[in-house]
């Protein structure tokens, strides 16, 4: 790996567009075929792999974080949440935390 590699991925987990594109574009592209792989290589449950994307979103600003959360939504209602039951409890796992992350910040705004 060349140097600038780690400085690359941190743009990436930052949201900058400044290298390939945001963060947003670079991850609906992995994130297809990401999790799949991963179910099947790791020991993560798919809620607990749900749980820990919905942290990594959760750096994001509210409007980003509403937007995975609308998206998470429709996706549970599609063929590949109703086919997969695995994909069901994922989405499952990032609505739920990604809701409290939505709440979390609804309280800290109103005090």
């Amino acid at each position: 790996m060349d140097n600038n590699f780690h400085d690359r991925m941190a743009g990436f987990a930052m949201g900058s567009p400044g290298f390939g594109g945001s963060y947003s574009t670079w991850c609906e592209v992995n994130t297809k075929w990401r999790y799949i792989v991963e179910y099947f290589t790791d020991d993560h449950s798919p809620w607990d792999r749900g749980v820990q994307d919905a942290h990594w979103i959760s750096c994001g600003t509210t409007q980003q974080i509403d937007g995975h959360l609308s998206r998470a939504k429709r996706g549970r209602l599609g063929l590949l949440a109703r086919v997969l039951p695995w994909r069901r409890r994922y989405l499952g796992g990032l609505i739920w935390a990604l809701q409290v992350e939505l709440d979390r910040r609804a309280r800290v705004d109103e005090m």
